[in-house]
């Protein structure tokens, strides 16, 4: 259903470019940070997904009943960045991720921070939608180079929601407390916009390519 919705309203990088630039030539620069992006993207959001429930339900905030909704909630938010994609996109552009990354981060630190059922609910939603909308977005980056980019930013991609059991691992030698962890994980977040930010100005100044207009 999700996927169905992204289909749908996510414009496809051939129709939005002429033949020319659909035809480059491979640029694994572009490839590689991109996919990295979406596997510390992918990463961080899905600790969200496996530890939201935990979150309710250590802190007494609610049943485990309760916990089962934050799954629904982001699932609602999925949908919703499916459809509202392509407009985003379309007045944004490249400008969507840092969007994007600002829900994700916001929704991080608001359910470590702020003690209350509602606000974890709120921010599953806001998690959900930024995580449907930052994944096809980086997927869209490397589409233009065929199969090798697709394929390795979709490895990365799988690969970073497949560790992030020991994501959390890692979370815990800094410290045990989860709403501690997720404040972490919001803040690592607005790392990745200025990563993405500073890239973009760095590689416009010598010239190269890791953005489309």
């Amino acid at each position: 259903m999700i996927f169905f919705f992204v289909l749908k309203y996510v414009p496809n990088a051939k129709d939005s470019q002429n033949s020319k630039e659909v035809q480059q030539e491979v640029n694994y620069k572009r490839i590689i940070f991109y996919s990295i992006l979406s596997f510390m993207s992918v990463n961080f959001a899905t600790f969200f997904v496996i530890k939201g429930s935990s979150l309710i339900t250590i802190n007494h905030y609610g049943s485990v009943r309760d916990g089962s909704t934050v799954i629904m909630l982001i699932s609602i938010g999925s949908l919703l960045a499916g459809a509202m994609y392509g407009t985003i996109y379309n007045r944004l552009k490249d400008h969507s991720l840092i969007l994007f990354y600002i829900i994700c981060a916001v929704s991080f630190i608001l359910a470590g921070c702020i003690h209350n059922l509602w606000i974890v609910y709120i921010s599953a939603f806001l998690l959900g939608y930024g995580y449907m909308a930052f994944v096809p977005f980086l997927q869209e980056k490397v589409a233009i180079y065929g199969s090798v980019g697709t394929t390795a930013l979709l490895i990365l991609q799988s690969l970073g929601s497949f560790i992030t059991p020991y994501y959390g691992v890692l979370l815990n030698h800094f410290t045990s407390s989860l709403n501690s962890q997720f404040i972490i994980t919001g803040i690592l977040y607005i790392i990745l916009i200025l990563i993405f930010g500073i890239s973009k100005r760095v590689i416009k100044k010598k010239g190269g390519v890791v953005t489309s207009k």
